[in-house]
């Protein structure tokens, strides 16, 4: 087969055979004839070949009729190889692939495909300029419709495609894939190992539009006591300070009973009796998941906080606002609710430099007079902000 391959009459036929294939049996042909030492010859034959410019349109065509998975490992190659002529090839097959009429093919493909290898696309980087603009593009009412048609379930996809589209402009994309995994995923499906409370709340936070009922329905399936304590006293104390922020910022004040436990009490007195030997980035996740259990309707009592703080400086200074900073985030509002949760426990005020505060409050009012027209925010959460506001002018009040 080597000296049949490498003869001079065979190569045609061969580079014919390598356009009319799909992408991934060249791929998987190439990494072996490049490192095998026969076969040298046949790569570099292969190799030229593609790039020659009559040969651009069939390997284009092929490209575009290739599964994304399949054409992800191809354009992937182009890290692995050395090889001058396929790094060309690659190239002008990703500038090929950029046009305008090309980028509507690429969308209909990305429309149908399973949410994981849109993962693996939208990470790639080879072509990250090619699937930016694909993804900028696409209509959002054909990518619902597909998906609706499409129920696909899976939970591990999902996280990391919603981070994906969110860093990329486009959180819509995240709804109909969320919607599915509200109305259709399965008890099973959740209660297994590396499912927990941030894929519940991704889930029912990009799910727009989910009524009270649906969102019930999947509670009542996946929340179970034993699922939630048990996830109470292993989750990283930072993932549980956001994953119970999310909920309490995403679910109506009746659905938070599914994770008012005794063992979330537990888990909060216990982080709290080792907070003085953390460093400043653990102290500043107890103080979080004190304020987002405070948020989701679990406080301890002033018998129970076993702190007895002085200074806080080095924790607020982990999240202090950036100066072209318009907007407060999720980590500093956690921070900030449990402030006010220790202040409430007894601690001294002077725990909080003024400073700190007044950066906080010009942040809030900027953000509370934004949201004021977000239909997306309950209106609990705008309360809950209002009063976060409120009790940050008394302390400063009180400070003067």
């Amino acid at each position: 087969l080597v000296v049949g391959l490498s003869e001079e009459n065979n190569r045609v036929e061969l580079l014919s055979a390598a356009l009319a294939n799909p992408l991934n049996y060249l791929t998987t042909f190439l990494r072996y004839a490049e490192k095998t030492v026969g076969l040298k010859d046949v790569f570099q034959t292969l190799a030229s070949g593609l790039s020659e410019e009559n040969n651009r349109a069939e390997l284009l065509s092929t490209a575009l009729a290739t599964p994304l998975d399949s054409l992800i490992t191809f354009l992937g190659y182009t890290e692995e190889t050395d090889n001058s002529d396929l790094q060309k090839v690659i190239a002008n097959l990703i500038a090929e692939m950029n046009r305008s009429e090309n980028r509507k093919k690429l969308q209909a493909s990305i429309c149908q495909a399973p949410l994981d290898q849109l993962v693996s696309m939208f990470t790639s980087e080879p072509a990250s300029g090619l699937w930016s603009n694909v993804l900028a593009e696409l209509d959002i009412e054909i990518w619902n419709k597909a998906r609706r048609q499409n129920k696909e379930l899976s939970l591990n996809a999902f996280v990391a495609f919603q981070k994906i589209v969110t860093l990329r402009q486009r959180p819509e994309m995240a709804r109909e894939p969320a919607l599915n995994l509200l109305l259709g995923s399965t008890a099973k499906m959740w209660h297994q190992p590396g499912i927990g409370l941030r894929h519940l709340s991704h889930v029912l936070r990009c799910a727009v539009g989910a009524s009270d009922r649906d969102i019930d329905h999947l509670l009542n399936r996946t929340a179970t006591p034993e699922w939630v304590d048990s996830l109470y006293k292993k989750v990283p104390t930072g993932g549980l300070a956001g994953s119970l922020f999310s909920l309490a910022t995403t679910l109506a004040p009746a659905q938070y009973t599914y994770f008012q436990r005794p063992a979330l009490y537990s888990r909060i007195v216990h982080d709290l009796r080792k907070f003085a030997s953390q460093d400043s980035e653990e102290k500043g996740k107890i103080i979080s998941l004190l304020g987002s259990a405070a948020a989701i309707g679990v406080s301890i009592s002033a018998t129970r906080f076993p702190l007895k703080l002085s200074k806080l400086d080095d924790v607020l200074e982990l999240r202090r606002p950036e100066p072209d900073e318009t907007a407060i985030n999720h980590l500093q509002i956690q921070l900030w609710l449990g402030l006010r949760e220790i202040i409430s426990l007894g601690c001294n005020i002077s725990v909080i430099p003024p400073v700190y505060a007044e950066e906080i409050l010009l942040l809030w009012h900027a953000t509370q007079e934004r949201e004021r027209g977000n239909t997306n925010l309950l209106p609990h959460v705008l309360e809950r902000n209002q009063e976060l506001i409120d009790w940050l002018e008394k302390i400063l009040r009180g400070n003067k």
